[in-house]
């Protein structure tokens, strides 16, 4: 069998607005972290480990086209929050998006938003 490789070049002056060409919007969900306001209580609990616990983390920065996918989300420590809060968490459209993402880009957010906690201090 042999390989294949495609290969595709594209002339910036094709592809500008003026000629019709049409434009890319990238609506893809993407993790926004400031380092610096990295609280410590989100530290320990990506410190533990435990998937779930990083999930609710990660719904407070979870992003589309700059925008939180989710802003109402509670900003408390997740074991201070009532039930009802917990639930509305659970229940955003963030922690869906982030339900749905493979386990190993997670494990990778969670090793990122360590290393950026530690650049931080």
């Amino acid at each position: 069998m042999t390989e294949q490789t495609a290969t595709y070049q594209y002339n910036p002056l094709e592809m500008s607005a003026g000629n019709g060409a049409a434009t890319f919007t990238d609506n893809r969900p993407t993790l926004l972290v400031d380092p610096k306001q990295i609280e410590t209580w989100e530290l320990m609990v990506l410190e533990s480990g435990k998937i779930t616990d990083c999930m609710l983390i990660f719904a407070r920065y979870l992003c589309r086209n700059g925008q939180a996918v989710s802003p109402e989300l509670p900003t408390a420590p997740i074991d201070e929050l009532p039930k009802g809060e917990m639930a509305r968490l659970k229940d955003s459209e963030a922690y869906k998006l982030l339900k749905r993402m493979k386990i190993s880009d997670l494990q990778a957010a969670i090793r990122s938003f360590m290393e950026q906690a530690e650049a931080g201090f």
